[in-house]
């Protein structure tokens, strides 16, 4: 209740995303109505799979309007601790510290034994997800407001991979770049526009002075 409190919250104090690096115990009908509720508002809601290497993903990424995330590990594979099959979308770096610290996702957290700031290393679904959020931020930036053309971008812009026929990567594996040409293709920011009046002479003043300017124009 209190997750579902803190969506509604965050929905109502102009969120465009959020994401859940969290997971556990099954379906509530509190957590599924807050969650229609943000995705009615526009919001984008992504959630990690889980870490329990089973076919299926937890809940809250099994929910509808949920983007659930799998974990890769440095070799672009599956992280061991992944789940994987059913509710499943896409793939996104999660890290494996088994492999070494270097194999883990670094980032700024609060390091436990002294309450400070601390650079670690970490891995999890719960590392993966946030990187498919930052890159749902990166397509809002680009124009797209929609929560399911934002999904549909994730999907359709990722590296697909072949014979993953117990759906370890969704959609495929997350890739930014390639999201955010697609967001831009068919759209004319306004630098292009600027960019087009300069060409076609409009900004040329001297033209304004010539008899050209009227079939110019």
């Amino acid at each position: 209740s209190d997750i579902a409190d803190a969506i509604r919250f965050a929905t109502d104090n102009g969120a465009d995303i959020i994401n859940m690096s969290l997971g556990g115990g099954g379906r509530s009908q509190v957590m599924e109505e807050a969650i229609a509720y943000a995705h009615n508002k526009g919001v984008v809601i992504i959630a990690a799979a889980g870490n329990e290497n089973t076919n299926s993903a937890s809940f809250p990424g099994r929910y509808d309007h949920v983007i659930a995330v799998s974990a890769l590990g440095p070799d672009g594979k599956k992280a061991p601790y992944s789940n994987y099959g059913a509710g499943v979308n896409i793939s996104a770096p999660g890290g494996a510290t088994q492999d070494g610290e270097a194999g883990g996702i670094l980032q700024e957290t609060i390091d436990p034994a002294t309450g400070k700031g601390a650079f670690q290393s970490f891995q999890g679904t719960s590392m993966a997800s946030p990187h498919v959020a930052g890159v749902a931020a990166l397509i809002k930036a680009s124009g797209v407001s929609d929560p399911d053309k934002i999904a549909k971008i994730l999907y359709e812009s990722s590296i697909s991979v072949q014979d993953d026929e117990l759906n370890e990567f969704g959609a495929g594996m997350l890739d930014a770049n390639a999201a955010v040409q697609l967001t831009q293709q068919g759209q004319w920011p306004i630098w292009q526009f600027l960019r087009w009046l300069w060409q076609t002479a409009f900004f040329r003043l001297r033209l304004w002075f010539d008899l050209e300017a009227v079939p110019l124009v």
